[in-house]
């Protein structure tokens, strides 16, 4: 399930590079209770359920200063037709939904087969001023998606 983080870095990371930043700095997001997070670096953070490799994570990355209407749409495109990196995942689900009140995002909902386990992943994808984040739930296919999970990806709200 680490795939998922490493893939989505592998992604973004040539958008963000040189980025410092936390990617929570101006937003109002909501971490999940108890979830252990790790350091920021290069506008992106991960939170691990429970503090271990037990396969739930949520992702957070901030694209910083990249929003704009062509790369929101190339990463969306990215994602929704090769998964995370060519073959790890398929989007099996996509929609626009409100975030925030009433701010518009993308959502899509996404599987995937690694070494003999199945995961799902949640992903929102949404622009704030010139600010593009990627917010990313997983988890194993077999486990319940975990409420404060799900709530925190739609969390991506401005401060």
């Amino acid at each position: 399930m680490r795939c998922f983080a490493l893939c989505a870095l592998v992604l973004v990371v040539p958008f963000v590079a040189g980025c410092g930043k936390n990617p929570t700095d101006n937003l109002n997001f909501k971490a999940p209770p108890g979830w252990t997070s790790t350091p920021s670096m290069f506008g992106f953070k991960v939170w691990i359920k429970g503090g271990k490799s037990n396969g739930e994570v949520v992702v957070l990355m901030d694209v910083a200063g990249k929003a704009d209407v062509k790369l929101d749409q190339d990463i969306s495109k990215e994602i929704g037709g090769k998964g995370y990196s060519g073959n790890v995942g398929v989007v099996e689900k996509r929609s626009r939904i409100k975030i925030c009140g009433n701010h518009d995002a993308e959502f899509m909902e996404a599987t995937a087969d690694k070494n003999g386990r199945r995961s799902q992943t949640q992903i929102v994808l949404t622009k704030w001023d010139k600010d593009l984040y990627i917010a990313l739930y997983t988890h194993p296919a077999n486990v319940a998606a975990d409420p404060a999970g799900e709530a925190a990806i739609r969390s991506v709200c401005p401060r």
